[in-house]
């Protein structure tokens, strides 16, 4: 059980974890002042990449934000209907 939510907890940074290690492969291949235009291209890729993953994740989570809304207005609407149904019964 702590597993997994360890793996829940971590996995918004699974994709900057990833880019960690492409940019430290990057950097071990090519070294940290080679400067070549290979080097710079894929850093530049890196970054678009990264760029587009945090929009897709700012996206998801105002979705996210919006289901929950939608979720807690429903359990409302459920409670007070239940609350109804109960009310109408014992008269």
């Amino acid at each position: 059980m702590k597993l997994s939510f360890l793996n829940l907890w971590l996995s918004p940074f699974v994709p900057q974890i990833r880019i960690a290690k492409l940019e430290a492969l990057l950097y071990n291949k090519d070294g940290l002042n080679n400067g070549s235009e290979t080097s710079s291209s894929a850093m530049k890729d890196l970054q678009s990449k990264l760029d587009t993953v945090s929009a897709e994740c700012l996206t998801e989570k105002e979705k996210n934000k919006k289901l929950i809304m939608e979720n807690e207005k429903l359990q409302y609407r459920i409670t007070h209907l239940i609350r109804a149904i109960k009310e109408a019964e014992s008269r």
